[in-house]
């Protein structure tokens, strides 16, 4: 018994890559005009969009149907395969239901289907995954489970770079066409519970969409050390360390900002040589301009990983033999040290005391200063 992947076209995987995964894909059928086409079988991925480009209006599509499903799935259940189906979004296409009721034709559990809630390259990660699973031996129930897990976790974004499919479908009017074209409006489509959702780009800050982007709980975190002791040398170090996790830098989004005031001087981070100008257009940093007050903004731009390898104390010693002194005193000369060296995503940047990387929470951002000692230890 296997586990057989059934995904539908909706998916734009490539013969190659289907061959790759050894999944099935069911062709959505699309007209252009009176013609009719099956995704996959007279039509490719790259004649579609050849054809959408030149069509004179939007092309239309019919849902796979339940009899449709339940012939692709009749063999395989036969066989003794077990089936997990993995259409677009049911909020965006029939075709779940129709998978849905063609399961019910066969005993439960024998055919399971998943919301996906994705569409395009969102469904084409969901089918690599499960095709993953199915070879590294997982059965269908454990992959069908992780799909819908999953389903939840992935986000799909777009621009669309042309307005006309817009215009052409009726989201947008023929004006509002011209006029966005002429502004270069790039609107931004998204994915979201498996509808599709339209954003604009924005250039207020204030107007922004807020989006959570990882947590400031480390993955690992612990410590390490050793004691060694060789003849009348001793020696005792101490590490500590954070894996995983991110922190807000406001240290270096400060540094990085542009002054806004009237103000008279203010330290400014190395990188600002960095922005964005006519000579750097490939740079992902906003151009240096005074008075700009979104330049150091809170964005995700300043997250930064917040793992770190701290070399937390040493100490090292020499025991002088007792027989020097008759055996009345030991005697130990020693050197210690404490935050000795401390190593960070970035430069000046320590996450253990702040999840903010500033003092605004209370708590001080400079790092326990360093410290050696030396002295001599004597017991009686």
């Amino acid at each position: 018994m296997s586990v057989v992947i059934i995904t539908d076209s909706a998916s734009d995987l490539d013969a190659a890559e289907r061959r790759r995964l050894r999944v099935e894909v069911i062709g959505i059928r699309v007209f252009f005009g009176e013609d009719a086409y099956l995704e996959g079988e007279n039509m490719t991925v790259a004649q579609f969009y050849g054809m959408l480009s030149e069509a004179a209006e939007l092309p239309k599509t019919a849902q796979i149907t339940p009899l449709e499903f339940e012939e692709r799935f009749r063999p395989h259940i036969e066989a003794g395969d077990d089936i997990v189906v993995l259409p677009l979004s049911k909020e965006l296409s029939g075709t779940y239901g129709n998978a849905v009721a063609a399961a019910a034709q066969f005993p439960e559990g024998r055919v399971r289907v998943v919301d996906t809630r994705q569409v395009t390259f969102g469904l084409a990660l969901m089918v690599q995954e499960a095709a993953a699973m199915r070879d590294a031996g997982a059965d269908a129930a454990s992959v069908a489970r992780a799909m819908e897990a999953l389903s939840g976790r992935i986000r799909l974004y777009a621009v669309v770079d042309d307005l006309k499919y817009l215009r052409m479908g009726g989201r947008l009017s023929s004006a509002g066409a011209v006029v966005g074209t002429l502004l270069g409006v790039k609107p931004v489509i998204s994915i979201e519970d498996g509808k599709v959702v339209g954003r604009t780009t924005t250039y207020d800050f204030n107007d922004a969409t807020e989006y959570e982007h990882g947590s400031v709980l480390p993955k690992v975190f612990g410590g390490f050390g050793t004691n060694l002791r060789v003849g009348d040398f001793d020696l005792s170090l101490t590490f500590d360390y954070q894996i995983g996790g991110k922190v807000f830098d406001a240290g270096y989004a400060g540094l990085i900002t542009p002054e806004t005031g009237a103000a008279g001087g203010t330290a400014i981070h190395k990188d600002w040589k960095k922005s964005w100008s006519p000579n750097n257009t490939d740079s992902d940093m906003p151009r240096w301009q005074q008075g700009d007050q979104y330049g150091g903004a809170k964005s995700d731009r300043f997250l930064t990983d917040a793992s770190y390898l701290n070399f937390q104390s040493f100490s090292l010693g020499y025991t002088i033999p007792e027989r020097v002194f008759r055996d009345k005193v030991k005697v130990r000369i020693y050197a210690a040290g404490e935050n000795l060296w401390f190593w960070s995503a970035r430069k000046g940047l320590d996450p253990r005391y702040s999840f903010e990387g500033t003092a605004s929470t209370g708590v001080s951002p400079y790092s326990p200063i360093r410290t050696i000692s030396g002295g001599v230890q004597l017991t009686f």
